[in-house]
């Protein structure tokens, strides 16, 4: 008799097998390897954990009060005793009278049922506790929860007549785990040895005298629940490494200079089974023990490459120590523990929390972030990450090890690329942490792409030579290493796995593995090995081949159960697998594959192929047919389980069902995956998802109604016109158009095109498609289309200058949106009216309309709506003269700017700050401000945030009296405004450039930049601008003796600037005029504007501009 898994001969009549302990199959139970899985209520045989809770009081309750009364009570009390039980992965199977009894197990099964039905036990007292002080409270009365708990084996199925039946359990076990119920005491939890033999690793508890039960000879042992253990620490493999001292030593410096307070990226490249991992281990077993270190281990995964923060959600699961089991509610807990550790301020706590929820897929509604365009919410969860991570780091050495991030999805790499970037800030620079990345030298290699920003070493994994190869060999055999002293037979054996193995470390142990496996390689009674046989015919020329050529020599149970488990991937529940092979959890053989080194298994309690090589040898060995065939049925088993959580997870049921060729629900899972990589603005895997579900649409014709190729298309369309692909965008938004009748949805589909020709600066096609989409509302008006089409056109027709109509624009969006409950598209339509009539001189009125506009957004929590706000804002009271609240506002828009993370913003409140500075007089830090805009606009390639940058720093050494240096930054700005066709700054630019050159004695050209300075003003219709235009016309015209010109010149800019424009600038034409007064000899005249003047400039504090009144 043979073992039917391994294959190991076994005496006669044996249960288990001695050398894999696989249970044997009796001849009446013929070997199944993967059978269709069951339905959920069809009948089987499983373990199932079964728990009871019954209610002391109630009897005492129900003579006491009112039979309403009680009746609330009780159902009250009894959905705070089962939110616990569905938490925690259990079913209630029943209510009886003043009794609960629930499930771990059935109808679906968890490796740590008996885990979770304890656990779920010690929260159902807990809250029982809370419930019952409140009670007793208010009415006197006391209730307490007994609960006991048993777990076996039960017969599963429906029972019940044809009208009704009912899914349940029947057998012993529930028995038992009511006996358990009756003999715990009021407020306590007792289980039965099995239930405590699978939950003591992670729960504490008090064993007690054994309970005699009705219907057992024996006594039971039985154990009252103390509640969790601490969490025990993760395990440490030992490390046997040869041949890379050179690159450990390397390593440790790296580590030895972060720990120091030196941050430090190591990126590490080397072939399949070269020993990266092994290396990274080498490292962390040879830190001293005494002292602290975070070290955290992450890995891609192949399968989850376009799972959007799949690497980093996993990393912080890991390094927040939460457990798959836990509920989103006790994440956040754990989250805000750590958070509370490092942040001070309540608010700061409370929008951490939730940023960082929201990259672990936990994120729970808020105003706030809602309001957010999800590259808002990414930059801001990635700020809030790397503050609480670096922060965590300056406290204690942190060493983080990715490993495989060749496969890892692209927002997870783009969040490494962040935290490089947040370790060269001021707050952030001494951080004490060594980032490790590990990854194959691929074309595409992330390794490749990054910007060093910390500092980088770059270590390449090459082969062992041949000593290292053969020292290697020799730690496996237990041999010498000097291949001389081997006998000769071994040592010819050696000559050819050093040949085969080609320096790379696993395929010299996958083959000396191999070889043992074959019974090549064997020890006799004196433990010495022999060579039996031919080794040529026995070593395969590949890794892959190693390992396939294991596969072929385990049994057929065996090496199903394994490339079932690597159909699902690379991690794997047991739970999973019994269902699908239609086996009992523990009568799978895992033990002994771990044994042959294919699995192991985690802390975690899911098991793993040991490598992600041995993963691929393993699925590649499937046909084809037969792959599809398990791919299908691991998406159907995945989607019964999860049920209404399919959502949260829909890229890796798309996989399964596209891989699996069921079509319908791959095209599904896979525009819901899309649409999650978009919330994440991880474009290029939503990118992929929609244009696999267009082309999987294209060859399947019979799909299901939801998604429509209208949604796919318009979702393809916006994602193609973010990322600036706009002829595609267009293509496919024309198509959409093409067939819709209905006028709304024409209608914004025209609005869509519209923005697209808007941003590519091709307004009249984009004013074509906007009135096409207004003549489509006409037959069935759409108060919010038609409100978001005239706003599109107001935008677009301000970046043009033409102010008028931006006004009738905004005002006939206010007249649709009357009534009607839109407050962001209100409050833009009031922000566009506040900047328009800032531009045209009339700050009160935009004042109002700003402040309206903030009060909405202040409402409806849109961040970065009042940030937009203040900003506004904060511009119109430098105008005003009010500088102080200029500066608050300023200052205000700029912190709520880098608590969104937001760059582009962040640039333009420098520029703001820039500019106050520099009207106050304090020009070196004005010029420090404006220069670190450049450099981040620069950086991120904001033409817009570079220009005007370039522009305030040309302002600035005007004012320093520096036109050299002026005149290069101001054409530099001015030339990149134009090419943008930003005109709004335009003017105060060319007047600027204007005085540079008239001051380095170049005045063709200083009369040129007038002229274009006062046509383009003219051109925006400001007022101000066409003003202050004016005073540098009147100053150059008084500095060339040109006095009549002079006074006529200053007399039509105050006239522009009126009593009621920017206080600064009409000053500064006063001071102009008191100057060309003295030099017309009007000194009393002159007296008088200079002291004018000098009132306005003592009031605002613009020192500068005083100290230049002083002088004339």
């Amino acid at each position: 008799m043979n073992c039917h898994a391994c294959q190991y001969a076994l005496p006669p009549h044996a249960n288990f097998c001695a050398q894999c302990g696989v249970r044997q199959l009796r001849e009446s139970e013929p070997a199944r390897s993967l059978p269709e899985a069951s339905p959920e209520t069809a009948g089987d045989r499983r373990e199932v954990t079964v728990l009871f809770a019954d209610v002391s009081g109630f009897t005492a309750m129900s003579e006491k009060l009112d039979p309403q009364a009680v009746t609330e009570i009780v159902n009250r009390f009894f959905e705070v005793l089962t939110e616990p039980i569905y938490r925690f992965g259990g079913v209630v199977d029943k209510y009886i009278g003043d009794a609960i009894m629930a499930l771990f197990g059935a109808p679906i099964a968890h490796e740590d049922d008996p885990e979770r039905a304890v656990r779920a036990a010690f929260e159902m007292q807990r809250a029982a506790c809370e419930f019952a002080e409140q009670l007793q409270a208010d009415t006197g009365i006391v209730l307490k929860v007994r609960i006991g708990i048993h777990t076996g084996l039960v017969v599963t199925g429906a029972v019940g007549g044809a009208q009704k039946r009912d899914y349940t359990v029947m057998g012993e076990t529930v028995n038992l785990a009511q006996q358990m119920e009756g003999a715990a005491r009021p407020g306590k939890v007792l289980v039965t040895h099995e239930t405590y033999r699978h939950s003591s690793h992670a729960m504490d508890f008090a064993a007690l005298e054994p309970v005699q039960v009705k219907g057992r000879p024996d006594p039971v042992p039985v154990y009252e629940l103390i509640g969790p253990k601490a969490e025990a620490p993760a395990r440490v493999e030992p490390v046997s490494m040869v041949g890379r001292q050179a690159e450990l030593a390397t390593l440790e410096e790296a580590f030895a200079r972060a720990a120091e307070g030196a941050p430090h990226l190591v990126m590490l490249s080397g072939e399949a089974g070269i020993g990266k991992s092994l290396l990274s281990s080498a490292l962390v077993a040879g830190l001293d023990p005494t002292r602290e270190v975070d070290a955290q281990r992450v890995r891609a995964m192949s399968y989850e490459h376009g799972t959007p923060y799949a690497l980093l959600s996993d990393f912080i699961r890991r390094w927040l120590g939460i457990k798959k089991q836990e509920t989103p509610n006790e994440i956040r807990a754990r989250l805000r523990q750590r958070v509370e550790a490092f942040e001070s301020a309540a608010e700061a706590r409370k929008r951490s929390i939730l940023a960082i929820s929201y990259l672990l897929g936990i994120g729970a509604e808020s105003a706030e972030f809602t309001q957010l365009t999800p590259q808002q919410r990414r930059t801001m969860a990635f700020k809030a990450f790397n503050s609480l991570l670096l922060g965590y780091a300056r406290d204690r050495v942190m060493l983080l090890n990715f490993e495989d991030l060749h496969w890892a999805d692209e927002a997870s790499l783009e969040w490494l690329q962040s935290l490089f970037d947040a370790l060269t800030t001021r707050d952030f620079q001494q951080s004490r942490l060594l980032v490790l990345c590990q990854a194959r030298p691929v074309e595409g290699s992330p390794l490749n792409r990054w910007r060093a920003t910390i500092e980088t070493r770059t270590l390449v994994l090459r082969p062992l030579s041949e000593a290292e190869s053969w020292s290697l060999v020799a730690s496996l055999l237990a041999m010498p290493n000097e291949p001389e002293r081997w006998p000769e037979e071994l040592r010819k054996l050696g000559e050819q796995v050093l040949a085969r193995g080609e320096g790379n470390p696993l395929f010299l142990r996958e083959l000396v593995r191999s070889l043992e496996d074959a019974g090549v390689l064997v020890r006799d009674e004196r433990y010495i090995w022999q060579v039996s046989g031919s080794a040529a015919s026995q070593l395969p020329s590949t890794v892959s081949g190693v390992i396939r050529s294991r596969l072929d020599r385990l049994g057929p149970a065996m090496r199903s159960v394994l490339q079932l488990a690597s159909v699902v991937g690379r991690n794997f529940e047991p739970a999973l697998i019994a269902q699908l092979a239609e086996q009992q959890a523990d009568s799978l053989p895992l033990e002994a594959l771990e044994a042959a080194e294919f699995l192991h298994r985690r802390s975690s309690g899911e098991w793993q192929f040991y490598q992600a090589l041995t993963h691929e040898a393993v699925y590649n060995s499937l046909l084809l047919a037969k792959r599809k065939e398990l791919h299908r049925k691991v998406g159907q088993a995945l989607e019964q389980q999860l049920g209404a959580r399919c959502e949260e997870s829909p890229e890796v049921l798309a996989r399964h069902f596209l891989l699996g060729e069921v079509i319908p629900k791959a095209v599904y899972y896979l525009f819901r995956s899309g649409e999650k990589a978009l919330r994440g603005f991880s474009n290029q895997e939503a990118l992929h998802c929609f244009e696999q579900c267009l082309t999987l649409m294209e060859r399947e014709k019979e799909l299901l109604e939801t998604p429509s190729r209208a949604e796919v298309l318009l979702a393809l369309s916006e994602l193609l016109a973010t990322t600036g692909q706009y002829a595609q965008a267009i293509a496919h938004l024309s198509t959409v158009l093409a067939e819709q009748t209905h006028p709304q949805e024409r209608a914004e589909t025209m609005r869509r095109l519209g923005g697209i020709y808007n941003l590519q600066g091709q307004y009249g096609e984009a004013m074509t498609y906007y009135e096409q989409g207004l003549s489509a509302l006409a037959t069935a008006d759409d108060p919010l289309v038609r409100a978001r089409i005239l706003l599109d056109q107001a935008l677009s027709l301000f970046r043009q200058g033409q102010y008028e109509e931006v006004v009738g624009l905004c005002q006939g969006s206010l007249e649709a949106l009357s009534g009607t409950e839109h407050p962001k598209e209100t409050a833009m339509a009031l922000s566009i009216l506040g900047i328009v009539c800032y531009r045209q001189n009339q700050l009160p009125v935009a004042e109002a309309y700003h402040m309206q506009a903030a009060e909405l957004r202040e409402q409806i929590q849109d961040v970065f709506g009042v940030a937009s706000s203040l900003n506004n804002l904060g511009a119109l009271y430098l105008e005003l003269g009010d500088w102080g609240r200029c500066a608050e506002n300023y200052e205000r828009s700029l912190r709520l700017y880098e608590q969104i993370g937001d760059v582009s913003r962040q640039i333009i409140q420098m520029n703001n700050l820039g500019d106050l500075l520099r009207n106050r007089g304090d020009l070196a830090q004005a010029l420090d401000f404006h220069r670190q805009a450049l450099d981040r606009s620069q950086e991120i390639q904001d033409s817009f945030g570079a220009g005007v940058a370039a522009v305030g720093m040309g302002l600035v050494l005007v004012a320093d009296e520096r036109a050299e240096d002026a005149i290069e930054r101001l054409l530099e700005g001015i030339g990149v405004m134009r090419g943008i066709n930003a005109v709004e700054v335009l003017p105060e630019a060319l007047a600027a450039l204007a005085k540079a050159y008239h001051r380095c004695a170049r005045p063709i050209e200083a009369r040129e930049a007038l002229e274009q300075g006062l046509a383009q003003a003219k051109e925006n219709t400001s007022d101000t601008q066409h003003g202050l235009t004016l005073t540098a016309a009147a100053l150059i015209h008084v500095e060339s003796g040109e006095l009549e010109e002079a006074q006529a010149t200053i007399q039509a800019a105050l006239a522009a600037l009126g009593e009621a424009g920017a206080p600064i600038e009409l000053a500064r034409a006063t001071a102009v005029e008191a100057r060309i007064l003295s030099a017309l000899g009007d000194r009393a005249g002159a007296d008088r504007k200079r002291e004018e003047a000098a009132v306005v400039f003592d009031r605002l504090g613009a020192k500068l501009d005083r100290e230049a009144l002083a002088t004339l």
